[in-house]
Order: C-alpha cells, then structure tokens, then sequence
C-alpha cells in the first residue's frame, strides 16, 4: 500500500508538474493572445485609418474630376465666346471698311456740291454786278430822259 502511496504520490506530483507546465504553457499562449490581440486591434486601427485615407483620396479624385470636368465646360465656353468675338470684330472690319467706302463717296459728293456752290456764289455775284451795272446805265438813261423834259418845262 505504501508502494501505491508512493506511486500515487508520484503520480500526483508527476500530474502537479505537468499542471505547471500546463498552467505555465497556458500562462504564455495567454500572453500571445494577448500579444496578438493587441496586433490584432494595433491593425484594426491602421486599416481603419487606411480606409479613412482611401476615402479621402477617392473623394479628392472626385473632387479633381469635377474640378477638371468644370475647368473643360469653362474652357469650351471660353473658346465659344472667342470664337464669336472672332465673328463680331469680322463683322465690324467689313462695317467699317463699307462705311469708310460710304464716307469717301460722301466726301466726293461733297466736294462737289462745294464746288458747285462756289461756283453758283460766283455766278450770283456776277448777276449781281451786271444787274448792277443794268441798273446805273437804266438810272443814267432815264435822268437824261429826264433832264431834258426838266430843261424843257423850266
């Protein structure tokens, strides 16, 4: 009996030192789950934080597609509107060059009509001293038609 007590004992104590490495052994896979968790938690975090950052980039990109798109509309608008400037200012050289074509005809027209007043005041002015000159001969005649009836009934 005391032979079994001694190998109960030894079994016992061979069970309370595979307990220890046992506890021992949990004691360290604990710790590594703990070790790990905290990983597992520290990469959590980082993915988190990268999913944050892909967002963000993914809304800048958007944000630089509108900006881009926005910058073609602007761009297309602005070639339009030049365009049209391009006709308009076209437009306004040929009004122009058909009213400098209008002035210089009006200043021919002009000129003559100048000439042709000048010419018409000149013409006046003759007239004006050949009636003139009619007139003194006229006044001249008739006083001497008059004189002589004056001589004749004083």
């Amino acid at each position: 009996m005391q032979r079994r007590l001694g190998l109960a004992a030894k079994d016992v104590q061979n069970i309370t030192r595979e307990n220890q490495c046992l506890n021992e052994k949990i004691q360290e896979l604990t710790e590594q789950m703990s070790a790990l968790q905290r990983q597992v938690h520290d990469f959590t975090e980082k993915l988190q934080i990268a999913e944050q950052l892909v967002v963000c980039r993914e809304e800048e990109r958007d944000d630089a597609v509108r900006s881009m798109q926005a910058v073609e509309l602007e761009k297309r608008r602005i070639y339009a509107a030049a365009e049209k400037l391009a006709e308009d200012i076209e437009s306004a050289r040929k009004m122009a060059a058909q009213y400098k074509e209008a002035a210089e005809r009006n200043e021919g027209i002009i000129h003559d009509e100048q000439q042709s007043m000048e010419q018409l005041r000149l013409d006046y002015q003759t007239l004006q001293r050949q009636n003139s000159g009619e007139n003194m001969t006229r006044y001249k005649n008739a006083r001497l038609d008059v004189d002589p009836l004056l001589l004749h009934f004083s």
